[in-house]
């Protein structure tokens, strides 16, 4: 199925609902962290990434906010050694300030290079949740950018706390520099994207793309978990001409799966130009590969 954070979940032997950690207990009271490095901006090949670190000795948490794609939402990933157990999945909140909107999400707890990372998934600067089917997103001017100011997360381990962000008017200034950079980096024009009629859009059901059958032998025999984020490049005529991963958290025997299914079974509607032409164009979505023990 695809979410309404574009992630299309693969199940297998328990149903996706039976897969949270039961873990809800009562929020401590918040920890304020401050923000104890500049924000960087990471041009990766397929990515961009803003990076900055919060706290101080063993509360050291670092932020990764990064985007595949010019977009309001952002992916949210926290590295620390307080995050928790890899493999486990956990409920959790996000809460942009200055204003208090908190906004639910299913928190995956991995490995990063020195401690645990946790992903929160996709999320916006304002906390935007749709309250019923259709509901519209808005765009987030820079303007809003500028206000944000703060990010307070449950963490896995039970915790609250909230990272003293600064103003995100300049940072954001920045990522949206850089997605501008990595769509003209795929060879696509930025200006002509941007001002698309309409954009790409799956002519068959996504949730169709891939099968529990597709799930790699070897990380079913051990119970392994992963998550692909994947570009799809679409023709004039709708077909998939090429699927790139992004980011691949897990093996790379994921990456292969979900781009050699897709590319053989996803059909798309092509995107049209601002006189309405069908136009070459691309398709970022993300899939969870899920085998619960």
């Amino acid at each position: 199925m695809l979410r309404d954070d574009m992630k299309t979940i693969i199940c297998t032997i328990a149903a996706c609902a039976g897969l949270l950690h039961p873990f809800a207990a009562a929020h401590a009271k918040t920890t304020d962290l401050q923000r104890s490095s500049k924000w960087q901006m990471d041009y990766s090949k397929d990515a961009c990434h803003l990076i900055a670190n919060f706290g101080e000795g063993k509360n050291t948490v670092t932020a990764v906010l990064s985007r595949y794609e010019p977009a309001d939402s952002l992916q949210l990933r926290i590295f620390g050694k307080q995050m928790g157990a890899f493999g486990q999945f956990f409920p959790g909140t996000t809460d942009f300030g200055p204003t208090e909107n908190p906004r639910k999400v299913e928190i995956v707890v991995g490995k990063g290079k020195d401690a645990a990372m946790a992903d929160y998934g996709n999320v916006r600067l304002d906390d935007w949740q749709p309250r019923m089917d259709g509901d519209i997103m808005p765009s987030i001017s820079p303007q809003d950018e500028a206000k944000v100011d703060s990010l307070t997360i449950t963490t896995p381990t039970g915790r609250t706390l909230r990272l003293l962000l600064g103003s995100m008017g300049s940072p954001m200034a920045a990522m949206r520099q850089c997605t501008r950079d990595l769509v003209k980096s795929w060879g696509y024009e930025p200006t002509v994207q941007s001002a698309l009629r309409s954009p790409a859009m799956p002519a068959t059901n996504p949730g169709t793309w891939l099968k529990s059958s597709d799930y790699p032998k070897a990380m079913a025999q051990g119970f392994e978990n992963g998550i692909v984020r994947f570009r799809l490049d679409i023709d004039d005529k709708g077909a998939v001409s090429s699927c790139s991963v992004l980011d691949l958290a897990g093996k790379l025997d994921f990456g292969a799966a979900t781009c050699s299914q897709i590319v053989k079974r996803a059909q798309f509607h092509p995107a049209r130009d601002s006189a309405g032409a069908p136009i070459r164009s691309y398709f970022v979505s993300s899939v969870r590969w899920v085998m619960a023990h």
